[in-house]
Order: structure tokens, then sequence, then C-alpha cells
């Protein structure tokens, strides 16, 4: 069952995009995206909220842009970065 594969991934990975998570269980992006909120409003995943920007100008956040989805509830987890940001 694809579901089970899409939760299995996230558990493996901990945090994981849209997109790469459609890569890996041969889905489209919106299939995915409803799978993930369903397991979502199970409590087996959490949405991480991303920034805006870094605020550099670096033009990569757009790319960094996908929607990331971490394994377990929300509560108490700390807020991502950016790929850009995280080297300054």
């Amino acid at each position: 069952m694809i579901l089970a594969d899409v939760q299995a991934f996230v558990k493996e990975r901990r945090q994981v995009t849209v997109a790469e998570t459609a890569r890996q269980v041969g889905a489209e992006p919106d299939a995915v995206r409803r799978m993930l909120g369903l397991l979502e409003a199970k409590g087996r995943v959490h949405r991480i909220p991303l920034p805006g920007s870094c605020g550099t100008g670096c033009c990569q956040c757009s790319a960094a842009g996908d929607e990331v989805y971490g394994w377990g509830p929300a509560a108490g987890l700390p807020q991502i970065s950016l790929p850009c940001a995280s080297g300054r």
C-alpha cells in the first residue's frame, strides 16, 4: 500500500519534502500531499514551517520552497532553516 510506503519513508528519513517522497514512492506530488495530510491528521507526521527566505538574496530559497514534513508530532521541535543559510 502506497500510504504505508509514504509513512515508512518519512519515519526512516525523519524529514522529507513532498517532491522527494513522490519520487521515492512513484506517485504524483498532489497524491503524496494528500497522503501526508492524512498522516498528519492521525498525528504520525507534522508539517515543518519554512521561513520565507534566508534574507541574503541568494536566490536559492525558492528552490527550497517545497513543503517539508517530519516524523511524529510537532510539539517541541525546532523550525528548520533554509540550506543556503545553514553555513553562515
